[in-house]
C-alpha cells in the first residue's frame, strides 16, 4: 500500500519516469495491490540503464550549480569511460561494466508465474560504473557528490512496458568495489584512473522463453522511483 500520492512524472519519448515517496508496501511490482507478479524480457537490460540515465538527468538539471555544466541528457553517455570521453560533449560515464547471478534470488521460491515444466527464471545483478568526464576536478567532485545524493534519494525503481514485457522492481546500491577490483577495470580500460562509483542494480528477473505466453498489446511504458501505481 503507497502511504504517500505521486508528486511528479515526466516523460522521455516512450519512458515515463515517475517519483514518490513509499512507507510501506503490500502487493506487487509496477501495478496495483494483489495484481499477480510477472517476471521481465530480456529487454528489461536496456531499460534499466535508460531509466538510470533519465534519473541522473532529471537531478542535475534541478540543481543550478551542476546544470551549468551538464545541460542535457545526451551529455550522460552509457558507454565506457574511453569511449564516451572521445567526444568532448560528454560530461558523465554510467556504463554497464558486469553483470552477474544473484544467487540469493536465485534460492528463493520460483514466482508463481514460473510453470511447471519451464525454466527457472535467470535473476541477476547489474554492475554499473558512474565516471565524471569533465577535466576540471573540482567539477567532477561537484557531479560524483550528486550522484551520491540522487542514488541514496531513491528507495527503488520502478519499471514496467507492456512493449518490452518488463514488470521489475529494482534497488540502487551503492557497491564496495575492492580497489583491486578497480585497479584491474581501469587496466581493462586502458585508461589512468578516474575518480569512480560503482552501484550494483537487483534483482533483474528475466523469464524463461520456453513456454512464456505471447507479449500483451502495446499500452505504455515507464519507469518510477519508489512504489507507484501506474499513470492512469
Amino acid at each position: 500500500m503507497v502511504s504517500d500520492r505521486l508528486r511528479r512524472t515526466q516523460s522521455q519519448g516512450h519512458l515515463r519516469i515517475t517519483s514518490g515517496v513509499i512507507c510501506a508496501v503490500m502487493g506487487l511490482v509496477a501495478g496495483r495491490p494483489g495484481e499477480e507478479f510477472r517476471l521481465s524480457s530480456y529487454m528489461v537490460i536496456p531499460a534499466v540503464s535508460d531509466a538510470l540515465r533519465q534519473i541522473l538527468w532529471d537531478g542535475f538539471r534541478n540543481d543550478r550549480r551542476i546544470a551549468r555544466h551538464i545541460q542535457s541528457r545526451e551529455e550522460i553517455s552509457l558507454r565506457n569511460p574511453t569511449e564516451a570521453v572521445r567526444d568532448s560533449a560528454h560530461r558523465l560515464s554510467v556504463w554497464l561494466y558486469s553483470v552477474s547471478q544473484n544467487e540469493f534470488v536465485r534460492n528463493e521460491n520460483p514466482p508463481r508465474e514460473a510453470k511447471s515444466g519451464t525454466s527457472l527464471p535467470l535473476t541477476l545483478n547489474l554492475h554499473y560504473l558512474v565516471t565524471p568526464l569533465s577535466a576540471n576536478g573540482e567539477l567532477d567532485l561537484m557531479v560524483i557528490g550528486k550522484v551520491l545524493q540522487i542514488f541514496s534519494d531513491i528507495p527503488a525503481i520502478v519499471l514496467a512496458s507492456e512493449l518490452d514485457d518488463i514488470h521489475e522492481e529494482l534497488h540502487i546500491l551503492l557497491a564496495r568495489t575492492p580497489p583491486d577490483e578497480m585497479s584491474r577495470i581501469w587496466e581493462a580500460l586502458k585508461e589512468p584512473y578516474r575518480l569512480s562509483l560503482c552501484y550494483q542494480i537487483r534483482a533483474v528477473r528475466i523469464n524463461s522463453a520456453s513456454g512464456v505466453p505471447a507479449a500483451a498489446r502495446v499500452v505504455d511504458r515507464f519507469a518510477g522511483i519508489g512504489f507507484n501505481e501506474r499513470p492512469k
